[in-house]
């Protein structure tokens, strides 16, 4: 560490210099003038022909194209090549602007003046973000791949070869070749259609945050920044579908960004993929889930499920897995506290879609909503996308949509009779599919194996895979017990385990005890 001054500094011993990863970036020139240009030739549209649809797979098919082919004639896409040695203020922006400043004649210094300071505010914006958003953790990680300073094992890089695998890993990991069409529910004339008014629908435009663009091409900005001149058109695509229970086709695609799930990825299967579906599906479906769904979602989620519910929380489930411990462990009779953390193997894609849609139908939905539901997991197409690379469609059939906006809240109606109790008391808790079981040992009964077996039968009833070997048990014992315990359906003990990512229970529920023998009196 460098420090003959307040500053603090690290040195690093330069490695292997790293061969750069170059790609191509699509943007939109969205300049001043050319939004402008955008928002007169929208205002001018006649929407009759999309407004008048009755069916919606062509009422959206038809304000898709009007739509791109009014982007590509005000806004052209410009091609800009990017490179993994960057600096982090370099955006795609930026690299677009300089080559335009490069063209402009030294003669005509009132536009080089206009184009520096554009460029200097650009360059600043972006290194106050990239330092605000950057952590300790990732810095230091960013600074272990630049200098080699520790040597990494081989990781597979990401080739269009390797893309294509990943392609037909994800499609295969959501197919279901035992697959079970849904039948939707039957709906009596006198059911009252669900609705979304205009004004819900203009709100829900005008609030959108930026995101990724999805396979359909339309920048969140589009809709955004035009909210008053759509959302008469949306109001009428929404309804129609809700009173068809029909999801759009074009709505159904995603493109899947592989994202890895440890550091250095050896194989394909150390990737998961983040489903990103078109900027307006996903508020299309936060307005069903906010005006028809979220309540009935919250109610019967169950009381273990502390994820995507209202007042639930990673803090709540932890300071309950930590309560439950110090619980037991106050009883005089209790010995000890096994804790069992569960691992389902590929939780989101796994989920069958006519078991869920068994569980659908009991909660007290509109039936219009349970059957839009259906239509939603139906049929649905994704691909790889990532640097350059674009993936063929496939055709999935199982799983959840991990990324989109009602993937979670389905995810939790399938667990939602996952529920492990010993005499009359939860010992499970659940943050999305980490799962948690806390079993204790009072006197000499020791229930731990009845416990996972309850698991074990409710995976296998559901069509779940729970790994074993990637379960943990941690076991909390009183002071002055050595009983030695054997090890339960062969997951491993640890001394240590880290929970919900974040939570090291041993450390903490041990200094809970540590502080509570303190308070006592001698």
């Amino acid at each position: 560490m460098l420090s003959k001054t307040d500053h603090m500094g690290v040195i690093l011993q330069p490695g292997i210099k790293l061969p750069p990863i170059r790609r191509k970036v699509y943007m939109r020139d969205q300049r001043a003038h050319r939004k402008r240009d955008l928002y007169i030739a929208l205002a001018k549209e006649n929407w009759d022909d999309v407004i008048q649809e009755t069916d919606v797979d062509e009422a959206v098919g038809r304000l898709e194209n009007t739509i791109l082919g009014h982007l590509d004639s005000c806004m052209p896409l410009k091609t800009v090549r990017m490179s993994s040695r960057d600096p982090g203020w370099m955006t795609p922006l930026v690299r677009s602007m300089i080559p335009a400043k490069s063209r402009i004649s030294l003669s005509n210094q009132d536009r080089l003046k206009v184009m520096n300071k554009r460029i200097s505010e650009a360059i600043f914006g972006n290194r106050r973000d990239f330092i605000a958003s950057i952590g300790t953790r990732d810095w230091w990680k960013k600074s272990d791949k630049t200098s080699q300073r520790r040597k990494p094992v081989i990781s597979l890089s990401l080739g269009h070869y390797e893309l294509n695998a990943l392609n037909d890993y994800f499609g295969d990991l959501c197919t279901d070749h035992a697959y079970i069409k849904p039948t939707p529910l039957e709906i009596s004339e006198d059911q009252e259609v669900p609705e979304i008014s205009e004004r819900q629908v203009l709100n829900s435009l005008m609030r959108i945050k930026k995101t990724a663009t999805g396979s359909d091409g339309i920048p969140y900005t589009i809709w955004k920044d035009h909210a008053e001149l759509f959302f008469p058109v949306i109001t009428r695509i929404w309804n129609l579908s809700l009173r068809t229970y029909a999801w759009p086709v074009s709505w159904k695609k995603s493109d899947l960004n592989p994202s890895p799930k440890v550091d250095l990825p050896k194989g394909i299967s150390d990737f998961r993929g983040i489903n990103v579906t078109p900027v307006i599906a996903r508020c299309f479906e936060k307005a069903v889930l906010g005006t028809q769904a979220r309540e009935t979602f919250n109610e019967h989620s169950g009381t273990s499920q502390f994820a995507y519910i209202e007042g639930g929380s990673c803090t709540n489930a932890l300071l309950t897995i930590q309560h439950t411990v110090n619980q037991y462990l106050d009883i005089p009779e209790c010995k000890a506290v096994r804790l069992f953390a569960m691992d389902f193997s590929k939780a989101f894609d796994s989920v069958k879609h006519d078991l869920l849609s068994h569980k659908l139908k009991q909660l007290p939905l509109n039936p219009y909503i349970v059957n839009w539901y259906l239509s939603f997991l139906e049929d649905r197409q994704q691909r790889v996308i990532r640097n350059g690379f674009i993936g063929k469609w496939k055709s999935v059939n199982k799983g959840t949509t991990q990324g989109s906006v009602s993937g979670p809240h389905l995810f939790n109606v399938f667990l939602s009779d996952l529920e492990i109790h010993l005499d009359n008391k939860s010992v499970l808790v659940k943050y999305a599919d980490d799962t948690t079981i806390i079993s204790p040992v009072i006197g000499d009964n020791d229930n731990s194996i009845a416990l996972i077996n309850q698991f074990s039968q409710w995976s296998r009833s559901n069509g779940m895979c729970s790994n074993p070997s990637k379960c943990k048990e941690i076991i909390f014992r009183k002071k002055g017990c050595t009983i030695e315990f054997p090890m339960v359906s062969g997951i491993p003990q640890t001394k240590e385990l880290t929970i919900l990512g974040s939570y090291n229970a041993k450390k903490e529920i041990n200094q809970v005890q540590s502080e509570e023998r303190d308070k006592s009196p001698s």
